[in-house]
C-alpha cells in the first residue's frame, strides 16, 4: 500500500511539472452552480486542441486551463465552447506558467 502511495504522488507530481510548461488561462464563468454543470464546462474546453487539464472552481465561479508548451487559447475559443455548454464567459486572462512567476 506505501508503494501504491509513492507511486500515486510520483505521477501527480510529474503531471504538476508537465503542465506547468505552457501557458495558463483563467475563465471567469457564470452559472456553474454544480459539479454537473462544472463537467460539461470542463468536457468542451478539452475539446480545444492544445489543452492540457481543465479545473473548475465552483466556489469562485473560475476555470483554469493549463495548455501544453507552444499552445495557446483564444477568447474567442473560450466563450464559444463555454456557450456551447449552456454558460456565460465573464472574464478571460492569461495566467503566469511556472517560468513567469513574479518574484
Amino acid at each position: 500500500m506505501r508503494i501504491f502511495r509513492l507511486l500515486l504522488l510520483g505521477a501527480c507530481l510529474l503531471a504538476a511539472a508537465a503542465r506547468a510548461d505552457g501557458p495558463q488561462y483563467r475563465l471567469g464563468v457564470d452559472g456553474v452552480a454544480c459539479a454537473f454543470c462544472a463537467a460539461g464546462v470542463e468536457k468542451r474546453l478539452k475539446g480545444i486542441e492544445g489543452i492540457e487539464s481543465v479545473e473548475a472552481d465552483l466556489g469562485k465561479g473560475l476555470v483554469v486551463i493549463h495548455m501544453r508548451e507552444g499552445a495557446s487559447l483564444t477568447e474567442e475559443q473560450a466563450r464559444e465552447q463555454v456557450e456551447k455548454a449552456g454558460f456565460s464567459l465573464r472574464t478571460f486572462t492569461r495566467g503566469e506558467t511556472r517560468g513567469e512567476e513574479k518574484s
